[in-house]
């Protein structure tokens, strides 16, 4: 019997020894958690197995550090190891320690920050047994491919007068983008060719200012830029150029020694250029104001790839609406960010005052309607909604129900791992009419919600806006976001335009759209930062009313990853999508969990416990068995 069993484990040995000798032969790697977060995506993957040239990585994050920055350094190692995996022969990992050679160090520094062009540091707040220390490192890396470099800037710069602290989110978000960060740096490097971006101007859109943050992402990938389809007439731009110049004419005949520009002094003899400039730009200014001496540019879209309509608050011409048309009709992508109706915040300010919503005279309801999508004339109110910092300076409102939180309940690739979405003010969406259209329902409120036309708007008595406590509630989500993929048709079809304008030897009218996609969200704030008490903008992920206080950490907002998976499933990278889907936000319990917290407690302390009891009984009551009989 012994040896039988001894050759029963001889064979179990022999067997395992073989395939392991058998798996040596063959690479892979297996990632055990729900969402693959730690493996390589297949893009990075591709990208790394077929390097035509040989990759250098300077890794700058090293050193002896507290355990808090060691989590860091330790993110940066585990990803780039398995980056070195695929990377093979053509990928080499160099590790400097910046502080090594004291005497060498601050010349290191200074080039490889290049005159703010390279690695910037970060200055990390350490407290420890009621002791402070401000900790300096170099967050970054360089990549290098034949006499080509890109510095890469894993985490965000600060001064030694401004350290920030590290945190369990800031170290989610360093590991999260350290993938996403170097593939962007290798598209570069490869000379990746770039999409053309371009946010619509003209209408009262949102200011580049306003979304700074979204524009900051977008171009580490794309090439982005305002435009303005309606442009001054030729004659006319000439005649501000001439009234510049007769300006600054006028300032020497008239002796002037000095101008200010800006409440900056000029010296007029020495600054023609720059003076006659800036009063050919205020004659620009005051002759767009009369609609006769502006044009349409037919042309105005032909180089644009993605095409953003941030918040319009003015008609479109009919000749505007045309070109966008015919953009949409020859493959031209679109992502709407719309509101109907606005809402004067500022009237809050003031003592005793109300604010109304009131209906904003873009006209583009009737424009979108042909493609399949209404806007609809109204404002939601949300159970689940976001708190509002007061205007009038006197706290917050910890339920603002105009706030809504959006998300995606069909577990969309947009909102894979992504956090709840803030809107502001914003208003249902409907489909109708063609039938041909993918649709896609991309954000939506909760159940508990209602709607809002008229009405007037004010901090105290909030429990009016309260679907639970009014009588017309929906008790349905709502569609606040589309996505439409297909043919569409034209808003031309059919319908007369001015015959200089359609006759144009320069215009092929397209009755039908080639594939394409149009994205339409019932918020036009969606990617607006909010301004601190400060004046500095908030950050998308962050919570305004939480500024200044320990909760400000803590992302809270899904907006600025959304809109990015957004705008890559528009111009079909899917990948960058799936890239940025691995990411680790916070789960947050339910707040309808919090009131079985004592449930929760027995699960999690007392069922353990008498599982195991129950084994060790059950255990001995068996051996009990076996030997009675």
């Amino acid at each position: 019997m012994k040896s039988y069993n001894y050759i029963q484990l001889s064979l179990l040995l022999l067997i395992l020894l073989v395939i392991n000798y058998l798996i040596s032969f063959s690479f892979f790697r297996i990632d055990l958690s729900e969402d693959k977060i730690y493996e390589l995506s297949p893009y990075t993957k591709d990208k790394l197995e077929n390097l035509d040239d040989y990759l250098k990585i300077d890794v700058y994050l090293v050193g002896d550090f507290p355990v808090e920055i060691e989590k860091l350094e330790n993110g940066l190692l585990e990803k780039l190891q398995e980056i070195k995996v695929y990377g093979g022969q053509n990928l080499d990992l160099s590790f400097i320690n910046l502080n090594e050679d004291l005497e060498l160090a601050e010349d290191y520094k200074k080039q490889i920050f290049d005159n703010g062009k390279g690695i910037k540091p970060a200055y990390i707040d350490i407290i420890k047994d009621d002791k402070r220390e401000i900790i300096e490192i170099w967050p970054g890396i360089t990549l290098q491919m034949g006499d080509y470099s890109i510095p890469v800037q894993l985490l965000s710069p600060s001064t030694r007068d401004n350290p920030y602290p590290i945190n369990q989110a800031v170290t989610n978000y360093f590991t999260d983008h350290i993938e996403e960060n170097i593939v962007v740096a290798l598209d570069k490097l490869l000379k990746t060719e770039k999409k053309n971006i371009d946010f619509l101007q003209g209408h009262g859109e949102l200011s580049v200012f306003d979304q700074r943050e979204i524009w900051f992402y977008l171009q580490k990938n794309f090439i982005v830029d305002t435009l303005n389809i309606k442009e001054l007439k030729t004659g006319i731009y000439n005649k501000a150029v001439d009234f510049g110049l007769l300006g600054f004419d006028s300032l020497l005949k008239n002796g002037v020694d000095s101008f200010s520009i800006n409440n900056t002094v000029v010296p007029v003899q020495e600054n023609k250029r720059i003076i006659s400039s800036y009063l050919k730009n205020k004659w620009l200014n005051i002759f767009k104001k009369d609609p006769n001496n502006l044009i349409e540019r037919l042309d105005a879209l032909d180089e644009t790839d993605l095409l953003i309509i941030s918040k319009p608050r003015t008609t479109f011409t009919i000749k505007e609406k045309y070109v966008l048309d015919q953009y949409v009709m020859n493959g031209g992508e679109v992502i709407w960010l719309i509101d109907m109706m606005d809402v004067n915040e500022s009237f809050l300010a003031q003592k005793n005052r109300l604010a109304y919503n009131e209906v904003l005279d873009h006209e583009l309801q009737s424009f979108l309607f042909k493609y399949g999508v209404r806007f609809n004339k109204d404002m939601i109110c949300d159970e689940q909604c976001c708190p509002v910092v007061r205007e009038d300076n006197l706290g917050i409102v910890s339920k603002w129900f105009f706030y809504p939180m959006l998300k995606n309940y069909n577990n969309h690739i947009l909102m894979k791992n992504v956090l709840p979405i803030k809107g502001r003010y914003v208003c249902s969406l409907d489909t109708v009419g063609e039938e041909k259209l993918k649709r896609t329902i991309i954000l939506q409120t909760s159940l508990q919600n209602k709607l809002m036309r008229q009405s007037r708007i004010q901090y105290q008595n909030t429990q009016n806006y309260d679907p639970k406590l009014t009588g017309n509630q929906i008790k349905n989500k709502l569609n606040v976001g589309l996505l439409y993929e297909g043919i569409f048709q034209s808003n031309f079809k059919n319908r007369r335009i001015a015959n200089d304008f359609i006759k144009n030897p320069n215009i092929h009218f397209k009755k039908e759209s080639d594939p394409t996609k149009m994205a339409f969200i019932g918020d036009g704030d969606l990617i607006r930062n909010d301004i601190s008490a400060e004046k500095t903008p908030v950050p998308l992920m962050f919570e305004k009313s939480n500024y200044n206080t320990p909760y400000y950490e803590m992302p809270t907002y899904g907006n600025a990853t959304f809109f990015l998976n957004l705008v890559d499933k528009m111009l079909s990278r899917d990948d960058f999508i799936a890239l940025r889907s691995k990411m680790n936000p916070p789960r947050l319990m339910k707040k309808d969990e919090m009131a079985n917290k004592i449930k929760w407690q027995i699960i999690n302390i007392a069922l353990p416990i008498l599982l195991v009891l129950l084994f060790g009984f059950f255990n001995q009551y068996i051996r009990k068995l076996k030997y009675e009989s």
